[in-house]
């Protein structure tokens, strides 16, 4: 769990079973009692929403971690072993 003040550009955020990557935060001094905010900029991870969401600096967060994979990437295994197979198809 993370406090919405400790928020940082790239971390990923969990909200509603959906996650979120921070494209950016701001955080607002409020006067008085109002209190703070930190607004923050998402982008959801699969779709490519975007979405302004404001939060108490106080609010705790469910931070991600995601493992990073170097890949080739499924296309380019598509198309070499395609290739393969036509390549012997005609010999």
């Amino acid at each position: 769990m993370v406090p919405a003040a400790e928020l940082k550009t790239g971390m990923i955020l969990r909200i509603e079973k959906h996650l979120y990557k921070i494209l950016a935060t701001e955080y607002h001094t409020g006067a008085g009692k109002m209190g703070g905010l930190v607004h923050a900029k998402l982008r959801e991870v699969r779709s490519g929403l975007l979405l302004d969401k404001k939060f108490k600096p106080e609010e705790k967060l469910d931070g991600v971690e995601l493992d990073r994979k170097k890949t080739t990437g499924w296309r380019s295994r598509y198309l070499s072993s395609s290739r393969l197979e036509t390549s012997s198809k005609s010999t």
